[in-house]
């Protein structure tokens, strides 16, 4: 059930990347995707003064493949759009 409510989740996020036209609305993206791998991922148990987290590898894959898709939309952005 948790695979698919993570498929469900991806689907929205790849959505508002896609659908974003201008940086701040791809800001917002990144911190929706941000937001979608910190949901699926557990705290890692170690010692550090940085926050680590854990995720499983499906987690992961879709997360760097949403990445890749919000890098290539900024990469598209006219570089005179604020």
């Amino acid at each position: 059930m948790e695979l698919h409510n993570q498929l469900e989740v991806a689907k929205k996020v790849k959505k508002v990347i896609e659908s974003s036209e201008n940086l701040e609305q791809l800001n917002a993206a990144r911190q929706y995707l941000n937001l979608f791998f910190e949901r699926f991922s557990q705290p890692a148990n170690l010692r550090s003064s940085f926050r680590t987290v854990k995720a499983d590898p499906s987690t992961i894959k879709l997360y760097n493949n949403l990445f890749s898709i919000w890098e290539k939309k900024v990469a598209e952005l006219p570089e005179n759009l604020d």
